[in-house]
């Protein structure tokens, strides 16, 4: 499956946009544990005692385990959405591909369709050249010397027309399953693809 240059360039964006927000959540993670530690190390130095008692310090370390979970919870919500966005981007939607199969399936209609058109038009011109051929043999009758000749030589015709329908329906039939290979193999891969 290729992608679209417009789909290239809309993944190079995303991939930028996932790298800032990395540098963004890597930074504001330092950031706030600089600051945790400084408000922690400040408050502790505060007081007559130098520290806090048990439940204030618990507190300081409740609220600084949380923010240094915040950058970091953040990061991985852009994260889980850049990845859709990519897999969105690297295969078409589902109505779209049901779309080209439905095309795939018409065309495959409109070729057994004329096909069946061009093998009744042979079958009407084998028809007129049996006509053809009992009209010679009626006329063949007048004389015995130009009959046997006459039917020699409709025989000949007859069977060359039969060799070259035999051939004609040979082709016929090995188009009938190219085509069809050549239309289930795809979408055998694509539903395939697609169950993954």
């Amino acid at each position: 499956m290729t992608v679209s240059a417009a789909d290239d360039q809309q993944a190079r964006q995303l991939r930028k946009r996932w790298n800032r927000a990395g540098i963004v959540g890597v930074v504001s993670t330092v950031a706030v544990a600089f600051f945790v530690l400084w408000i922690t190390g400040a408050l502790s130095n505060a007081g007559p005692s130098g520290s806090f008692d048990e439940t204030t310090d618990s507190y300081v370390r409740a609220i600084g385990v949380f923010l240094l979970g915040l950058p970091g919870a953040v990061t991985f919500v852009a994260w889980v959405r850049y990845d859709r966005q990519l897999r969105g981007l690297n295969r078409p939607p589902l109505e779209l591909r049901i779309a080209e199969a439905a095309k795939s399936l018409s065309a495959a209609a409109r070729l057994v369709d004329e096909l069946e058109s061009e093998m009744q038009v042979r079958a009407a011109a084998l028809e007129r050249i049996a006509a053809e051929s009992s009209e010679q043999q009626r006329l063949a009758g007048v004389r015995a010397d130009e009959a046997e000749a006459v039917t020699k030589l409709v025989e000949s015709v007859i069977s060359s027309t039969h060799a070259r329908m035999d051939r004609a329906n040979r082709r016929s039939q090995l188009l009938y399953f190219a085509l069809g290979v050549a239309t289930s193999v795809p979408i055998g891969v694509m539903i395939n693809l697609w169950t993954k």
